[in-house]
């Protein structure tokens, strides 16, 4: 085999089992969307997700130097401030990090 033929062969077939997995995974999910426990997952895993997110976030943050993590602490704050007040996860977000690199750029 030549090595283009070869090349996009394997393409084809990583093709070929992303697709398949993926309806898979949509066939599977329908049969179980109705279930208590997928029910609860979907109340509680929101929340879980978020917080799993904010600890790897200040994970990498020093909070014995200046400025001490306070473009973090203060992000994550608005971040939640503008989510609670709006409702818009979108505009949370980008109120967040603006503030953060705002606050970054200032005190960096």
């Amino acid at each position: 085999m030549t090595n283009n033929v070869y090349i996009l062969s394997a393409i084809l077939v990583i093709t070929c089992v992303t697709f398949a997995l993926r309806g898979l995974l949509f066939v599977a999910l329908r049969r179980i969307a109705d279930t208590d426990l997928m029910q609860y997952l979907g109340v509680v895993m929101p929340g879980g997700v978020m917080l799993i997110l904010v600890f790897y976030t200040v994970s990498s943050v020093d909070f014995t130097a200046s400025p001490y993590g306070l473009p973090s602490i203060v992000g994550i704050a608005v971040t939640s401030a503008v989510h609670h007040w709006r409702r818009n996860p979108l505009l949370a977000i980008f109120a967040g990090t603006g503030v953060y690199l705002a606050l970054s750029q200032i005190l960096g």
